[in-house]
């Protein structure tokens, strides 16, 4: 008799599909004045619930914030976003019942995904299509990557705009918002060139060895 437990939340990949293809994609933040991306390898039967996650990580935000997924005119949510009836005037899909095979099926495909209230733009641009080789195991892994992502809570691109215009003059008293900003957003200092693809790459990792654990009660082969 089969004693296994029935998972508690939806699986991160689509296990119905076969002939999995690695997807190499690139996401790009708008609305800053420094370049902001990340390239990562994408299995094609991924969930764009749990994919639109991972990249926020990736990106380098918290996560914290409020996560939409959109192509088109349609919106893909979860069920928690039906649930609280937010809804009533948008097209919408299940995030967890869409791979990324469903959004991107051509190189240069797009599909868009806004961070937090004040709308962080990220565009994910599908770069090429591979096969994975017989010894890979088809994993969400970021490849690289440059310049680091605004802090959280600095006010979306209006406010972080505000910031760098004040970060430059000391002896300005605008430089006193500046650092008030940053303390409120937990950091000291910004670098906005800073990128540790080590730490950013564990974050990924880190978190499909968690749901994969959640949701199976098994660790990911890193």
């Amino acid at each position: 008799m089969n004693t296994k437990q029935q998972p508690l939340i939806a699986p991160m990949f689509n296990s119905r599909h076969r002939n999995i293809k690695k997807y190499i994609i690139n996401i790009e933040l708008q609305g800053t004045s420094h370049q902001v991306s990340r390239k990562l390898s994408v299995p094609s039967n991924a969930f764009v619930g749990y994919l639109g996650e991972i990249l926020i990580l990736a990106m380098g935000w918290s996560g914290k914030h409020i996560i939409q997924i959109k192509k088109d005119d349609i919106e893909y949510v979860t069920p928690a976003d039906v649930r609280r009836g937010f809804l009533d005037d948008v097209k919408w899909l299940n995030s967890f019942d869409t791979t990324v095979r469903d959004l991107l099926k051509r190189p240069s495909d797009q599909f868009f995904i806004y961070y937090e209230v004040a709308g962080w733009k990220h565009i994910i641009t599908l770069e090429k299509i591979e096969t994975y080789d017989s010894f890979e195991y088809p994993v969400i892994d970021l490849l690289s990557g440059e310049g680091c992502c605004p802090p959280d809570d600095c006010g979306g691109p209006l406010g972080f705009y505000l910031m760098q215009e004040d970060r430059h003059d000391r002896n300005s008293p605008n430089y006193i918002r500046f650092k008030d900003r940053l303390s409120r957003c937990g950091l000291k200092r910004f670098n906005e060139k800073q990128f540790n693809l080590r730490e950013l790459k564990f974050r990924v990792q880190d978190y499909q060895r968690l749901m994969a654990y959640i949701i199976e009660g098994e660790y990911m082969p890193y």
